[in-house]
């Protein structure tokens, strides 16, 4: 099956569960791995190339919500 064939989760919610995560791990998720496993968990068929990046680094950062140093994760 084809990436643009699947059912694409609205940004919105990936937005909110990304918010969710960082609040529940005190403020801060420390690898960006553990974001996409989580996303992966909540939308099986998450796929940052959905949206037209190649990096979950570059996608978490489109939001302008979020701020990533040294692979940590946290709210701006």
């Amino acid at each position: 099956m084809d990436i643009s064939s699947r059912k694409r989760p609205p940004k919105s919610e990936i937005e909110k569960e990304i918010c969710r995560l960082i609040k529940n791990n005190k403020g801060r998720v420390d690898n960006l791995s553990i974001i996409h496993e989580d996303l992966k968990k909540t939308f099986p068929s998450f796929d940052v190339k959905q949206y037209g990046f190649s990096r979950l680094s570059s996608f978490i950062r489109s939001f302008n919500t979020f701020k990533i140093k040294d692979n940590v994760v946290q709210m701006r």
